[in-house]
């Protein structure tokens, strides 16, 4: 399938956002820059975006399931697997097989999981995606009336912004260029962000731990239309390092935790803790998207290779 350059840029944004907040909390202990500000768009960037691309061909129930075991369910336990035993043999920590079983060794990872597979079940049985978005609601309502134990608690919040990810697609005028509506949407946001602060609102992905849902639902929806529209009147087809990392966003993804705790262990060797300096943190944060992007690329000549070897065997 052909690559959508706007689509592996915005990935690529949305990765980068997520490296800089796990960089601020493993370098500093916390997080300098309130989570509400960024993080909870970028993530909801990348479950929209997988509502937009759901449809990438004529839909098939075994072809979307295939898709989501290969390119989700394997990759999940394959990176939980070897990252929880990293920590147990250089760290030390108990190799915790219920977390991996439960989806909390990659909360976000196993959410889009479960998002996906309840999505392509409703939607072969359904084959309307408004009724999707009708039952999406409906299962939202309930999980606030009966909290969901685990990640469960953030599946419907994932299928409604799927959901909006195929509305976009499905009707194109939401999300191709900027129009003039978003002239009015900016202004918006910025007051939505301006409440959230002064209010001291907490916007939480996991665990739920949100103070407003209409406040949560508005700006995250108002910021991925702004932003994938932008995305879409820019047409960045020569930021290559950002589609990159846009491709290989879920290689990203399982070791922005590994790698900035990596980088911190070496910045306390080289007795160079934050000391206030925003500057050391941003270098931190190269470092990391460096390693990261180094590890990434490790990952994929391995799989060239066993690629080669498997077409190799064939002839």
């Amino acid at each position: 399938m052909k690559r959508i350059a706007w689509i592996d840029a915005a990935r690529g944004v949305a990765m980068l956002l997520i490296l800089l907040f796990h960089t601020e909390v493993y370098y500093t202990g916390e997080a300098l820059i309130p989570y509400f500000l960024y993080v909870e768009n970028a993530l909801a960037v990348f479950f929209v975006l997988s509502g937009y691309l759901f449809f990438n061909k004529e839909f098939t129930l075994t072809a979307k399931l295939q898709s989501i075991l290969k390119g989700l369910i394997l990759p999940y336990f394959l990176f939980t697997f070897l990252l929880t035993g990293m920590k147990s043999l250089f760290i030390g920590v108990p190799f915790d097989l219920q977390r991996i079983l439960t989806g909390e060794a990659s909360w976000f990872v196993a959410t889009l999981i479960l998002a996906e597979l309840v999505t392509t079940l409703l939607y072969s049985l359904l084959r309307n995606i408004h009724f999707i978005g009708i039952i999406s609601g409906l299962l939202f309502l309930v999980s606030l009336m009966i909290p969901f134990p685990g990640i469960l608690q953030v599946v419907p919040v994932a299928l409604l912004f799927l959901y909006a990810g195929m509305v976009m697609r499905a009707y194109p005028v939401l999300s191709d260029g900027l129009k003039p509506y978003h002239a009015l949407l900016l202004p918006v946001l910025l007051l939505l962000k301006y409440i959230e602060l002064k209010q001291g609102m907490m916007m939480t992905v996991y665990g739920t731990d949100i103070t407003s849902y209409p406040v949560f639902f508005a700006d995250t929806l108002i910021f991925c239309d702004l932003f994938l529209s932008l995305l879409t009147f820019l047409k960045l087809k020569n930021a290559r390092f950002i589609g990159y990392i846009g491709r290989n966003s879920l290689y990203y993804y399982f070791f922005c935790g590994a790698v900035p705790f990596a980088v911190n262990r070496l910045f306390i060797i080289m007795n160079f803790p934050y000391d206030g300096n925003y500057l050391r943190v941003l270098l931190a944060f190269v470092c990391i998207v460096a390693l990261s992007t180094l590890v990434v690329m490790s990952i994929n000549l391995v799989r060239s290779f066993a690629r080669s070897r498997e077409e190799a065997d064939g002839a």
